[in-house]
Formats: C-alpha cells, sequence, structure tokens
C-alpha cells in the first residue's frame, strides 16, 4: 500500500468526499500466467499466433464507499479476501491463396475482468466481459492493392448490488482501403471506416462512416 492509504488520518480538502487511510491494510500479492504461441510456414506462408493472459491479485487494495447522513461520502481503501481477477486471450491466422495474391486473416479474442469494493458496507462485485470475431480479406497483384475487413464485439457488465448497470451492448467496424499505382508517378489511395454501435444508452447508438482519399506524385 502507498503511504497515504496507510495514515489514518482524513482528508478535507472536499467536505463533501473524506478520504481515510487504512493502517490495517496488507501487502497485496499478484499471480500471473502468459501462453503464446506462434507458428509460421514459410512456404506456404500459413502463420498462426494466440495468447492467453490470467492474473489475479490477492488482497487487493479496493475501496470502501460509505454515504453519512448528510449525504457526505467516506472513502476507506480496504484488502478484497478473494482478490481480483482479469483474463484475456486471443487468436489469429493468416492463409494466402491464388500464389499469395489473396490472404484471409480470421480472428478471435475475449476479455474478461472481476473486481470487488463495499458500498455502505455491502460487498459489490463487478464483472466485465467481452469477445468478438473479426475476419480480413488482403488482395495484392502488382501495382493493385485492396483490403477489406470487419470485426464484431459484444460486451457485458454487471454488478452484484444493481441490475441498472447490467446493459449489453454490440460494435460493429467495417473497414476498407484500395490503392493502385498510376503512370507517370501517380498514386491513388482511398480507404473507408463504418461503425455500427447497438444496444446502448439512448444517444450512444451511433452509426457513422468515414472516408479519405488521397492523390499523390512522387518525384
Amino acid at each position: 500500500p502507498e503511504i497515504n492509504q496507510l495514515q489514518p488520518l482524513p482528508d478535507n480538502s472536499n467536505p463533501n468526499r473524506i478520504i481515510i487511510g487504512n493502517p490495517g491494510l496488507r501487502p497485496t500479492f499478484s499471480n500471473d500466467i502468459n501462453i503464446n504461441m506462434y507458428s509460421f510456414n514459410p512456404i506456404s506462408g500459413n502463420n498462426f499466433w494466440g495468447y492467453l493472459y490470467v492474473g489475479n491479485t490477492l488482497n487487493a487494495i479496493s475501496n470502501s464507499i460509505t454515504y453519512d447522513s448528510i449525504v457526505r461520502t467516506l472513502i476507506q481503501p480496504v484488502n478484497i479476501k478473494d482478490g481480483n481477477i482479469n483474463a484475456s486471450g486471443s487468436m489469429e491466422g493468416t492463409y494466402p491463396f491464388f500464389s499469395k495474391m489473396l490472404e484471409i486473416t480470421p480472428s478471435i479474442n475475449g476479455n474478461y475482468g472481476k473486481s470487488s469494493s463495499y458500498v455502505n458496507s455491502q460487498k459489490n462485485i463487478t464483472q466485465e466481459n467481452s469477445f468478438g470475431p473479426g475476419l480480413e480479406i488482403q488482395f495484392e497483384k502488382d501495382d493493385i492493392h485492396f483490403e477489406i475487413a470487419g470485426r464484431y464485439d459484444y460486451s457485458h457488465s454487471s454488478s452484484s448490488l444493481s441490475t441498472l448497470s447490467e446493459k449489453p451492448y454490440t460494435e460493429q467496424t467495417y473497414t476498407s482501403n484500395f490503392s493502385i499505382e498510376l503512370p507517370a508517378d501517380f498514386r491513388f489511395e482511398t480507404d473507408a471506416e463504418y461503425n455500427v454501435t447497438q444496444r446502448r444508452s439512448q444517444g450512444y447508438n451511433l452509426n457513422y462512416l468515414i472516408w479519405n482519399a488521397s492523390l499523390n506524385k512522387s518525384f
């Protein structure tokens, strides 16, 4: 713990939000596991990689928040016995076809997090998780390059003290880009990105397109 977390003195700089140290805090202890894998075939051009991470923090330091009778917020750092958990993983592979002119890259990733705190002496467990697949297709021949990709992500969070925060939402992202070498050392490039957000709160479900284009000349 930090020095200001151990001091048993109230911080009255903000009379509506008072922070009190806790001299009984114990040190935290972290365990982390990482697994990585990579495979590449130089002849076929196939490659694959993936990773998995899991982390656990014992005696994690969190906040105990109390609201008193005059609506002041009292905050004190405390240890969480069962600790916090974080995990993430991802896999992606690239597979060429037609003499490597065409490449297809599927992928998938996921994340999970669990943390705890106290609100008015009640333990609040927050969990957040997300996952999503993706696909990218790339074509390249001579002076022409074309790429199109799509990704779908699902996110969900929950709280043991309130179900109001349990609002899963999705995000979709579609991108493409195209470039071609022209005579006289000219080069034309264009790319576009379209985003779709659904199931969020009102005003946050935005669908928008971003488009760029350029014409360059080299000397």
